[in-house]
């Protein structure tokens, strides 16, 4: 045996202990986490499809829908409160969604659905599968435990998993390239032990890219010197908190006019949302879903936010914001310019989630996530073998 083999099989065996240890010490919580994740990667396609009846209307005959300000003096007349945001999707048959903060509520508000033809409005109760889909994110952020004791567990346990990934590659690459195709191949014979180590082995290869992705961001909501620390390497400044930055940009940006302007509004005189929109759709001129968020108190500034739809739809959102007073775009934030420590930094949710891609990453995620589930359980039968 060669000197290098040697070294190769010293260094092999650092990681197959590493590997063997911390998977059997995270197992149990291990399976919980991505069995959770699992379960939860389509709850918002599972919950809009319970309830259809919530979400989907009826389009009257001839039937128009009503201006944006309308909705909005519907919204705030039936609610007593201030909207905070007003979502518009791209399809003609599904209800607007308006998050009210009413006198005394803190964070985003209440939603209320809104149907856009006839302004009836009616406030989101909870939906069908809701409560069960809020168990499983809390089971998967802290295991159902009190948020101080669960979010560090689950918080080292997605840490530990991303040395399992790193130490599993290691212990995969065979020393001979020729080799690759056993670890690459994926068939399953007629004994248990082989599946079982194939499942292992061979699939989580291939799942290894997404899960360490999940495992790498998991960490960004346990822990906040984590999440800054995803900042600092990415080299951008982290997001204030006390809101969405598009409220906070929304308000900066309408400080900045009434600076220039002192005087009593005429609000009738103001440029229509129905031009906000069309310079919206100038600007990105593509099929999308809109997020409006109105001036605050005597300002004048409008944001919009617009995020395309799709099986292969990027989840970076486009950002404008309008001056009603004169119908002057102030402010243009286009997904695309960003840098790309800049991009990465806006879209940890969504590498999190799987929705970077949409649909099609979702799926990806999904049966990675199925994979990892099964990760500790065939770890640990492919141990009790060993010692028996």
């Amino acid at each position: 045996m060669t000197s290098r083999s040697k070294a190769w099989k010293s260094i092999r065996h650092v990681f197959l202990k590493l590997h063997l240890w911390l998977g059997l010490a995270s197992a149990l919580v291990l399976t919980i986490v991505c069995a959770t994740g699992t379960i939860y990667v389509f709850q918002s396609e599972i919950i809009a499809l319970l309830n259809r009846d919530v979400f989907k209307i009826d389009v009257p005959s001839l039937a128009q829908v009503k201006p944006v300000e309308e909705v909005l003096e519907e919204v705030r007349h039936y609610s007593d409160g201030e909207v905070l945001s007003l979502s518009i999707p791209v399809s003609e048959k599904e209800v607007w969604t308006a998050f009210v903060r009413r006198e005394g509520e803190r964070g985003r508000g209440t939603a209320y659905l809104v149907n856009p033809y006839t302004l009836e409005v009616k406030i989101q109760e909870d939906l069908k599968g809701q409560a069960f889909f809020r168990t499983v994110l809390h089971l998967h952020r802290w295991l159902l435990l009190d948020r101080s004791l669960g979010k560090p567990i689950v918080g080292w346990t997605a840490i530990i998993c991303t040395f399992l990934i790193v130490s599993g590659l290691m212990i995969w690459v065979p020393q001979k390239a020729k080799s690759w195709y056993k670890g690459l191949k994926v068939k399953f014979s007629g004994k248990w032990q082989r599946n079982n180590h194939t499942i292992h082995r061979n699939l989580g290869f291939y799942a290894a890219f997404f899960i360490l992705i999940m495992s790498l961001t998991g960490p960004f909501w346990s822990f906040q010197w984590y999440r800054q620390g995803i900042y600092d390497v990415l080299g951008v400044e982290a997001p204030q908190r006390g809101g969405p930055p598009e409220q906070a940009n929304s308000k900066q940006l309408d400080e900045q006019v009434e600076e220039k302007d002192s005087a009593v509004l005429d609000r009738s005189a103001l440029y229509s949302y129905q031009h906000v929109l069309s310079v919206a759709d100038a600007e990105f001129p593509y099929k999308g879903n809109y997020r409006i968020v109105p001036p605050h108190e005597t300002g004048t500034v409008v944001s919009v936010m617009k995020s395309r739809t799709g099986f292969f739809a990027f989840s970076g959102s486009d950002r404008l914001s309008v001056d009603l007073l004169n119908g002057q775009v102030v402010n243009v934030d286009r997904f695309s310019d960003k840098p790309f420590n800049g991009q990465v930094a806006q879209s940890i949710k969504a590498l999190h989630t799987g929705e970077i891609f949409g649909m099609f990453t979702k799926i990806l995620y999904f049966l990675s996530a199925l994979i990892a589930t099964a990760l500790p359980f065939t770890g640990v039968v492919m141990w009790l073998n060993r010692i028996r």
